[in-house]
């Protein structure tokens, strides 16, 4: 294992370095005096729900006569009530980003209810109930980093946006705290690269955390806590790879063993920390991590590639 306090002087680090190809780093060539939180690639916008027309005490009665089984709202009803609860730019952010129009938002949000796990689902949706009713404030990533496709549905993305608004400045903005987050979608590559994070003081929390973790003196668990309460695809990822902590490679695979030394080969982790120094290695080197599992759909992404594989076939 190489020293996390000091990559740069790793041979590791090196090969890495030449192996990932400049075409897919982050450029680093950014004005020096443009303040972080205000960078294009990072920025946020925020508004509050706007309950028109008493929007939540109506998602309020479709819910409770849904859920008493006489003829109810239909689904497609609600769906249109929660899109229409969300604030304008939010919605602009999903149609130019997911490319769901208000039709096709309407229609995901209505199609996906019945869905998935359906507590979660009615817990997602008596959260929009209440913090329409509240007016709540949010915000959301101006150009986010991750897609529709990154979740099993919309719902998960639309938390995936949801950011805290007093986090906004953090190395990575927290997610709605009591939204309940959904489940990335495990048969996709899912990359993450520098438009969900503040790379510069990131790196340096992570140099801490891991440095100290690598001699014994502090519980990984304390930073899975943390990364639970990120925003974006970010934290759902790296919480779900996380979760179980017992990692193989697929036999389909010539896997390098963490960490990883060739940008084309993927990296199976031998322990959860080992997850969390390949993600700083990417983060340290301007080079998206990209995390599958044993046979993804759709092309790879240019990457670190990380395989996580379970003898459950949960990954």
């Amino acid at each position: 294992m190489w020293s996390v306090t000091d990559l740069a002087d790793s041979e590791l680090f090196h090969k890495l370095d030449k192996n990932c190809p400049a075409t897919v780093r982050e450029h680093p060539k950014q004005p020096l005096f443009i303040a972080l939180e205000k960078r294009p690639g990072f920025a946020h916008l925020c508004e509050p729900f706007r309950d028109h027309g008493d929007l939540a005490a109506s998602i309020a009665r479709c819910i409770a006569v849904t859920e008493g089984k006489p003829r109810g709202c239909r689904h497609s009803e609600i769906g249109r009530l929660i899109a229409s609860a969300l604030p304008g730019d939010l919605r602009a952010t999903i149609r130019d980003y997911a490319g769901l129009d208000f039709d096709n938002l309407v229609r995901l949000l209505g199609r996906d209810i019945s869905m998935g796990d359906r507590k979660l689902r009615a817990d997602q949706v008596h959260w929009f109930v209440e913090n329409v009713r509240q007016g709540t404030a949010v915000c959301w990533p101006y150009r986010p980093g991750f897609n529709l496709t990154d979740f099993e549905d919309v719902y998960g993305y639309i938390g995936a946006l949801l950011t805290e608004p007093s986090s906004i400045k953090q190395p990575v903005p927290l997610r709605m705290a009591d939204y309940p987050p959904g489940p990335v979608n495990r048969r996709r590559y899912l990359l993450v690269d520098w438009r969900s994070y503040r790379r510069t003081p990131l790196i340096a929390d992570l140099r801490t955390s891991l440095g100290i973790s690598s001699l014994g003196g502090v519980d990984i668990e304390s930073l899975h806590d943390d990364i639970k309460s990120w925003s974006g695809l970010i934290g759902r990822m790296l919480k779900e790879v996380l979760d179980d902590g017992k990692y193989q490679c697929p036999i389909s695979e010539n896997c390098l063993t963490a960490p990883a030394t060739n940008c084309g080969r993927p990296v199976v982790p031998g322990n959860r920390l080992q997850v969390m120094e390949t993600f700083l290695t990417a983060a340290e080197l301007r080079v998206p991590l990209v995390v599958s599992g044993v046979a993804p759909e759709g092309d790879r992404p240019a990457g670190i590639w990380l395989v996580v594989h379970h003898e459950d076939g949960s990954w």
